[in-house]
């Protein structure tokens, strides 16, 4: 949970936070006890040795070569280009106008 989303906090008590409720569009706000907060951030936690997926579909390693450019093609999209590399010596002087290697 984003730190903009908290509402509330009192050391060592509660923990109030807004969210949206779909059903009703609307913002809710909801205060929990640190413990039932913690209860419900593990929840999220997968297993060990538990497979996330990431990539599925038309965004799958196996076929995104082959259905991602069918996919820009029907939303009428252009397909992007190559990505340039970022490299550390210029991104260095660029920002910090500092040359790494002197």
């Amino acid at each position: 949970m984003s730190g903009s989303r908290l509402a509330h906090y009192t050391s060592g008590a509660t923990l109030s936070f807004t969210y949206l409720d779909h059903r009703t569009q609307t913002y809710q706000q909801e205060t929990l006890s640190q413990a039932d907060m913690l209860r419900r951030v593990v929840q999220h936690i997968p297993e060990k040795h538990f497979r996330m997926i990431r990539y599925f579909g038309f965004l799958a390693n196996r076929v995104c070569g082959q259905y991602l450019p069918k996919v820009y093609e029907a939303l009428k999209m252009a397909t992007p280009g190559p990505v340039s590399k970022l490299y550390f010596a210029p991104m260095a002087k660029a920002f910090l106008n500092v040359d790494p290697f002197r």
